[in-house]
């Protein structure tokens, strides 16, 4: 019967568009996973006495500990973003001690901070509603040179060599 057979233009359509599909497959097949590794961290953040100033350098500094994640991804020779478990202010000086893979500590100051788990639709038990960024500061050249070897070493061993 001549009317089962479908016109030239329709096989050719129909024929185009497995072969989109097929090559959609393939890229997917292709496309490399994005492991995000999730670590956790301790910010040690200096607190001030009554009249908002820090107290001598004779007297010893006591600290809020502040836990938080970082993701490996997230963190970078210049600084890093952070999820914490409390809010922190903007321009606070804080020592952030990276615990997993590799422990590290680093000093910094917070450039952002804001609430994040308000538009969240994820529920965790040990929710970290504070999505913070910090600009990181060394004592020395030798300092920041250790620790963007830190970051190359993080890149290479613990997400596949992705800087």
């Amino acid at each position: 019967m001549v009317w089962d057979i479908p016109p030239k233009g329709l096989q050719a359509y129909v024929s185009r568009l497995k072969e989109i599909k097929a090559n959609e497959r393939e890229k997917a097949r292709n496309r490399p996973q994005i492991d995000l590794k999730r670590v956790r961290a301790e910010l040690y953040l200096p607190q001030e006495n009554e009249s908002g100033t820090r107290p001598g350098a004779d007297a010893p500094v006591q600290c809020d500990i502040v836990n938080a994640q970082v993701f490996l991804t997230d963190i970078s020779s210049v600084g890093m973003h952070l999820f914490s478990e409390a809010p922190l202010t903007v321009g606070q000086i804080l020592e952030a001690v990276i615990l997993d893979p590799i422990e590290t500590q680093v000093y910094g100051q917070v450039i952002s901070c804001k609430n994040v788990l308000l538009g969240s639709r994820v529920f965790s038990a040990n929710p970290f509603p504070y999505r913070a960024s910090l600009k990181f500061y060394f004592a020395s050249p030798e300092g920041q040179a250790a620790f963007k070897k830190y970051c190359a070493d993080l890149a290479m061993n613990y997400m596949g060599g992705r800087a």
